[in-house]
């Protein structure tokens, strides 16, 4: 990518906002209370809660000249709208004042900067910004999603700054850590691949029926099990041995007296068997766990391992952010893992988004969890919109670590 730096350009990702926070001259907020309104010229959509799309293959901005001489550098928070092999990357061709200044293929959420000789901004009062979107395209017609909208790319923020006598990668820019751009939710194969990528560590079953209503069945130890905070960390702590030893396992049926629930006595996991009485004795169902839990645990032992798939935990209460640090730290004793805690959004915390809190530690935000009563009246809107943003966070944090 000529003519501009990107979250992955390789360099040593410094935070921005602690680098230059004096040198910022003004900030464009594109979400929907905002102040956006005041810079955009054309082609942009309607804004939304933290972002706005643009519209077409040409959007605009126009701002003062800053009046102090120097060297200034636009910064670019933006996600593209991309599918798959159909469209990988949206291409972006950034004119100050008529002269180019930057030519990206933006491939995921980003921040770029393009810095902005005075040359450019002195001989006129007003700056104009142009940015060429030549992929820019209706959702409908990529990917099915009823939206006949074109759009290429979400704009969260843009900011002038001013370089000082730094090059502008020895600023370097901030990783985008919120997940706040929208989800064009994926659907059919694309749906299921992405849910086949996390995998939940309880308290309940929620998550794991949002990844059966997305066709993801993978195999989990945890998936339909209570697993308190506590003894989880146990568990974790003693590295799941002994889970599935013949006199520690009890089976009984649920209280609905409908299907057969096991009981681990070793840590106190409590699973559903998915056999409805009658179907089995409890006997039977009582070998197939001897056999099953062992090759369960010794599976996530090898996921934790491995720390390719994202671990999803909620808690029935809300948690405290020190508990579940613990359960983190517990977690990376087995390897490099990901830990994503969802919680009920707040006044701090807005529905959708994904923020790194720690090494390993994510928090998601959701609506609302189902009722105890029905586990089934889960939000599936939100929970897909959290790991398409977790997705989206790791793919940013790879990019900075290569």
């Amino acid at each position: 990518m000529a003519e501009g730096i990107t979250t992955g350009s390789g360099h040593e990702p410094p935070h921005a906002t602690e680098r230059h926070a004096k040198a910022v001259a003004f900030t464009i907020d594109f979400g929907a209370l905002g102040n956006s309104a005041d810079y955009k010229i054309a082609g942009w959509q309607k804004p939304e809660s933290g972002f706005t799309w643009t519209l077409g293959t040409l959007s605009s901005l126009k701002f003062p000249r800053p009046e102090e001489p120097g060297r200034y550098a636009l910064e670019l928070h933006i996600a593209p709208f991309v599918w798959k092999d159909r469209l990988a990357a949206q291409r972006m061709f950034v004119t100050v004042n008529d002269e180019q200044v930057g030519k990206f293929a933006v491939e995921r959420e980003e921040v770029v900067l393009c810095e902005i000789p005075w040359s450019v901004l002195e001989l006129r009062s007003t700056c104009v910004v142009e940015f060429a979107l030549p992929d820019s395209a209706e959702p409908a017609q990529i990917n099915g999603v009823p939206d006949t909208r074109s759009i290429a790319l979400a704009f969260n923020e843009v900011r002038l700054i001013r370089l000082e006598d730094k090059p502008a990668e020895a600023l370097g820019v901030t990783p985008p850590t919120s997940g706040r751009y929208p989800a064009l939710p994926p659907t059919g194969e694309a749906l299921t691949e992405l849910m086949m990528r996390f995998e939940s560590l309880g308290e309940d079953c929620e998550f794991g029926l949002v990844q059966r209503r997305c066709g993801a069945e993978p195999l989990g130890l945890l998936r339909f099990s209570s697993s308190p905070l506590p003894k989880l960390i146990a568990a974790m702590e003693a590295k799941f041995e002994g889970l599935g030893a013949p006199d520690m396992i009890k089976v009984e049926l649920a209280s609905s007296g409908r299907e057969y629930m096991v009981l681990d006595k070793r840590f106190g996991l409590y699973y559903h068997a998915w056999v409805l009485a009658g179907e089995k004795s409890p006997e039977e169902v009582h070998a197939r766990e001897c056999s099953r839990l062992p090759f369960l645990a010794n599976k996530l032992r090898e996921d934790l391992e491995g720390a390719e798939k994202i671990f999803v935990y909620r808690g029935m209460r809300p948690l405290a952010e020190s508990d579940v640090l613990k359960l983190a730290a517990t977690m990376r004793t087995f390897g490099p893992t990901t830990l994503l805690w969802v919680e009920v959004a707040d006044a701090e915390h807005e529905t959708g988004s994904v923020e790194e809190v720690a090494a390993g530690l994510w928090r998601g935000n959701i609506e609302r969890f189902a009722p105890a009563n029905n586990a089934h009246d889960f939000s599936l809107e939100a929970w897909i919109g959290i790991c398409h943003n977790a997705e989206a966070l790791r793919h940013t944090l790879k990019s900075f670590v290569g």
